[in-house]
Order: C-alpha cells, then sequence, then structure tokens
C-alpha cells in the first residue's frame, strides 16, 4: 500500500480518536479531572460512550496515537506510538478502577462487569 493511503487513514484517525476523546470528557461533565480522584457526588456514568466502554477517553487516545502512527507512514513510529501510550494507560486504568470501586461500590461493579475497559469485545 502506498504512503497516501496510509496517511490519509492516519488522519482519519486522529481525528475520529479526539472526537472520541472529546464526546467522553463532554459526556463526564464536571467529573473529569486529570488526576485520578473519585468526586463524592459522582454517580456511575453509563451514557454517551460509556455505555459501550469503561474508558472511552483513553480509548480515543489510543486510536488518536495509532493515527498519528499511521500519518508518519512508519512502521516503527506506528509500533512506539501505538505501545508506548497503550503501556501506560494500562496502568493508569488499574489505578483508577482501584478508585473508582472504592468510591463508587457496588453501581461500579455491576458496570464493569457489563463492559470492556478500552474496545468491545477486545479488552
Amino acid at each position: 500500500m502506498g504512503q497516501w493511503p496510509l496517511f490519509l487513514l492516519g488522519l482519519m484517525l486522529l481525528a475520529a480518536g479526539i472526537a472520541i476523546r472529546q464526546w467522553a470528557i463532554f459526556v463526564l461533565g464536571r467529573f473529569f479531572t486529570a488526576d485520578v480522584r473519585v468526586h463524592p457526588e459522582q454517580p456511575v456514568i453509563d451514557s454517551g460512550p460509556y455505555r459501550w466502554v469503561r474508558h472511552p477517553s483513553y480509548s480515543g487516545m489510543i486510536i488518536f496515537f495509532v493515527g498519528l502512527g499511521l500519518a508518519l507512514s512508519n512502521w516503527l513510529s506506528l509500533v512506539v506510538l501505538a505501545l508506548v501510550p497503550t503501556g501506560g494507560l494500562t496502568v493508569r486504568i488499574r489505578s483508577e478502577e482501584r478508585a473508582l470501586l472504592a468510591g463508587l461500590g457496588e453501581p461500579y461493579r455491576r458496570y464493569a462487569a457489563a463492559r470492556r475497559r478500552l474496545f468491545p469485545g477486545i479488552w
């Protein structure tokens, strides 16, 4: 496959990743934070992209980085940009889920049992 189709696919994934992340942040509203914490009045959010996966904001980030790797048309860049952020996000997700379970309890446990973390049917 030539570089132009990969570049265009990469741009589409970049845009999709940004859109998914922004949608997830918008749906969380005032409960979105850059650090790992649970607001005392926070409910379990199960609307918008959260109806499909538990961490759609991170899904969007991974899609963005894969798109960037494709847009650069360099296989090494694609591998590094796909694996390094995903590894870091995996650590953060585990920490975040411990906090959500401790702060939200059984409602979050039920929600988590019905949804994958990042991509439906995968993880």
